[in-house]
């Protein structure tokens, strides 16, 4: 994730930068299968634009694993984390949550995904819940003003 300066010609120029790293990757990459590549992108309260990149060639990513489509939604008192896993047993997939992130892996013969999510407040990991349904995970945390830097795994309901 990363900010774009104020300015249409420098939020242009890189969006094409953006494109222009993914093709390159794309073709450099060792990603057996189709290669993934994409952008979500919000704007701040004073309408700054922020971009998150998604994809199994991202030079940010783990290589051979895809980053799976990922929502955050934050509430006044919790925030949900809402992943597309699609064709993943719940028992293959790996969660831990910590004060400031979420970390899934799935790592089977069939499906590689990978998502590092850190959220932009703290949470405490032992309200974490998660169901997975339909292919399509969803992460709940309860927010926390003051939280331990523990992190603990969370078995998928």
């Amino acid at each position: 994730m990363f900010d774009l300066p104020r300015g249409s010609a420098d939020f242009n120029d890189r969006i094409r930068q953006m494109f222009e790293e993914a093709r390159a990757l794309t073709q450099l990459s060792s990603v057996n299968g189709p290669s993934v590549w994409g952008f979500n992108m919000k704007f701040t309260r004073d309408c700054q634009p922020i971009v998150k990149e998604f994809g199994n060639v991202s030079p940010y990513g783990i290589a051979g694993f895809i980053e799976p489509p990922t929502d955050v939604i934050e509430r006044l008192d919790s925030v949900s984390v809402i992943v597309e896993l699609p064709g993943v047993n719940k028992e293959e997939i790996d969660l831990k949550a910590s004060v400031e992130g979420l970390l899934i892996t799935v790592n089977s013969p069939f499906r590689k995904f990978s998502k590092d999510v850190r959220l932009s407040c703290r949470v405490r990991p032992e309200s974490t819940s998660a169901r997975y349904n339909n292919g399509v995970l969803e992460v709940t945390l309860k927010r926390a003003e003051e939280a331990s830097a523990a992190g603990r795994k969370v078995k998928v309901q």
